[in-house]
């Protein structure tokens, strides 16, 4: 639950009046049930609910302070059933210590630059299996901190990039440790179209080669067959075309790009269906 603070209060005086209405025998020693409540330096809100943390998802945009009803110093236990982590923080902009971990995420949505209170939030990152990246523009400090990310995730099979991370996919080639268990790579969230120069250095990077599952945005259909050709592992392909003209008519029922790569068989006989959903093409490879 969340409530608005009146920034002209004593807060803290009263989220430490409202936790005393849980400290009573009732809520401790009955039923052993423990509140806490979290509150911003950046918002005018306080969440208060109950321990441990009962859901899955968790979203830390600002540092959070926190007071709870338990006496234990209970920050390692207390989120053991959040598998998903939304991180924005800006880690540089506090002072302030996190006193929150979480140490069993699968699923880790993060924005760069971070710092050592990172590691402190996130001590292990074995369990992750998903990371989608929400930096924009980032420099060769925000890609080493990517690499040290990847260092320590061995079970990471999903990897989605939402900005232009790479300013050309040779880039992808320094990112050649820790990562052969990485084989859905998704870079359709992005802004970058793949020409076909772009298609084929994609297809000779580490991700590329061990990629089997690839969202992709490229400039022209040609460079749909680059990739179907040049990556031997390449499962499903969901592709956006810039030359798709059957998104620009939508009078006709006859959807152009689809028929063009079917009469493509010939060189595409891996090819088992394609289908539309929109402006993705998506296409299943044998």
């Amino acid at each position: 639950m969340e409530l608005d603070l009146n920034e002209d209060e004593n807060n803290e005086g009263n989220i430490d009046k409202m936790l005393d209405t849980f400290r009573s025998s009732f809520w401790h020693d009955e039923h052993q049930w423990f509140v806490q409540y979290d509150w911003s330096l950046d918002e005018s809100k306080v969440c208060f609910y109950t321990l441990p943390y009962a859901f899955d998802t968790f979203y830390l945009e600002s540092c959070i302070l926190s007071k709870s009803t338990s006496s234990l110093n209970s920050y390692r236990s207390s989120y053991d059933q959040v598998r998903h982590l939304i991180c924005t923080v800006d880690f540089f902009k506090y002072s302030v210590p996190f006193n929150i971990q979480f140490c069993n995420i699968e699923k880790l949505s993060i924005r760069f630059p971070i710092n050592e209170q990172f590691w402190f939030i996130i001590p292990t990152c074995s369990r992750l299996i998903s990371l989608d990246i929400l930096s924009s523009h980032p420099d060769e400090y925000c890609k080493r901190q990517l690499q040290a990310l990847l260092d320590r995730a061995p079970h990471l099979s999903s990897l989605n990039i939402r900005d232009y991370w790479f300013s050309w996919p040779s880039e992808m080639i320094a990112f050649n440790k820790n990562i052969a268990s990485i084989f859905q790579l998704n870079v359709l969230l992005s802004d970058v179209s793949y020409d076909n120069e772009q298609c084929i250095a994609l297809c000779d990077a580490p991700l590329g080669t061990q990629c089997e599952v690839l969202s992709i945005r490229v400039t022209n259909r040609t460079c749909i067959l680059d990739l179907i050709n040049g990556m031997n592992k390449l499962r499903v392909l969901n592709v956006q075309c810039q030359d798709d003209q059957s998104i620009k008519n939508t009078v006709s029922d006859v959807d152009e790009l689809i028929n063009w790569l079917s009469e493509q068989q010939p060189s595409l006989y891996a090819i088992s269906e394609i289908i539309r959903w929109g402006k993705t093409i998506h296409v299943w490879i044998r």
